[in-house]
């Protein structure tokens, strides 16, 4: 649920944005659209990259856990 209302909210501000700068219903919802579509792809390249690499970096960085 979380994640749904945060990529609503995320999806309205792209197309005021969008809106606010062409005064274009289509082009802000394109803008809208195509930005979410962009930001998955990325974030699907991005954790592929973190499996690969991530731990490597927390490692030589040794950053540890806080105390629970």
């Amino acid at each position: 649920m979380k994640s749904i209302t945060w990529y609503s909210f995320h999806n309205v501000m792209m197309f005021s944005i969008g809106y606010a700068f062409t005064g274009s219903v289509e082009t802000g919802l394109a803008i809208a659209l195509i930005q979410t579509a962009g930001e998955s792809v990325l974030y699907y390249f991005h954790e592929r990259a973190w499996i690969r690499w991530g731990h490597r970096i927390v490692k030589d960085k040794n950053i540890s856990k806080p105390a629970t």
